[in-house]
Order: structure tokens, then sequence, then C-alpha cells
């Protein structure tokens, strides 16, 4: 998609998924992808988005990117 069309989906995406959302860059495209009820909400907002099954353990992976992100701080 296009850099404004992301821009806009990344907005939007915001709003749907305010827990967090993954960006993939797929073959020069952007991809956003949101998990478990921001998925849903996702899929209600754009029915015609790509749904796919996560790999299980998909819980623990995400914890723990969540645990090392927090933990990035910027000097002040």
């Amino acid at each position: 998609m296009s850099g404004e069309r992301a821009e806009e989906l990344r907005a939007r995406f915001c709003e749907l998924a305010p827990e967090g959302f993954e960006e993939l860059d797929a073959q020069g495209r952007v991809e956003l992808a949101a998990y478990a009820e921001a998925a849903r909400a996702v899929l209600a907002a754009f029915p015609e988005a790509r749904v796919s099954e996560v790999e299980d353990g998909w819980e623990e992976r995400c914890r723990d990117f969540r645990s090392v992100s927090q933990n990035v701080g910027f000097p002040t």
C-alpha cells in the first residue's frame, strides 16, 4: 500500500488495537497485524482483511517482546 494509505491504516489500528499491533515489511509492502480481541475489532472494521492462524506459543513470544520493549528507554 502507499505510504499515505499506510499512515491512515496505522492511525485506525491505534484506535482498534490500542494495546498494540505489529507492522511488517512484506516484500516492500506494509503489513499490519493485530491479535486476539484486537484482531476481531480489525476484522469487523475491515471485512476484506486477511485472517491467518498464528503458531502455538505466540502469547509467550508476545509477552517476551513486550517485556523487552518496555525496558527500552531514551536518555533525557
